[in-house]
């Protein structure tokens, strides 16, 4: 396979993987009961935001990005997604599996998506707003969510 065909093949499977993180991020509702998980009002979306890196130490360029939740009310929700690589075969064509969509937040204002390969973390800046501010108040505090992925392939938060 010439490298155009692969970029074509693996920019196609990417935009495969962003619908199916859209369509989980819509059945996932961390703060529902699993009886209303899925609210058919929720409209999802690709945000964007798009960060490449090694975050597993397998030596393969994992793929982040974040999509977006909003149920029709004031808020929009943003969750960080990684699209972990499982193959970079000459043979074979490059593969991904997505982790759990995890909440970067209500509400903000999202601007930057890094991967740190050496430490293997994800770091998402946004915009937040500060303590004891009305959720209508426009974020202007700067923050960072800095996220790991597990060796079972769970994307987690760091607390430092």
């Amino acid at each position: 396979m010439n490298n155009f065909k692969k970029t074509i093949a693996l920019e196609a499977s990417i935009v495969g993987l962003v619908v199916i993180a859209i369509a989980s991020c819509l059945a996932f509702a961390p703060y529902r009961a699993p009886s209303q998980a899925f609210d058919p009002r929720a409209v999802a979306g690709y945000f964007g935001n798009e960060a490449s890196g090694d975050l597993t130490g397998d030596g393969r360029d994992d793929r982040a990005f974040l999509v977006t939740r909003d149920e029709g009310g004031s808020g929009t929700f943003y969750y960080a997604i990684v699209a972990i690589a499982t193959s970079t075969s000459v043979t074979a064509p490059q593969g991904y599996y997505l982790t759990n969509p995890f909440l970067v937040g209500d509400r903000i204002a999202p601007q930057s998506t890094e991967i740190n390969a050496s430490a293997r973390e994800l770091h998402v800046n946004y915009a937040e707003r500060n303590p004891g501010e009305p959720m209508t108040t426009s974020p202007s505090r700067g923050a960072v969510l800095l996220l790991k992925v597990t060796s079972a392939g769970v994307l987690e938060g760091l607390m430092r």
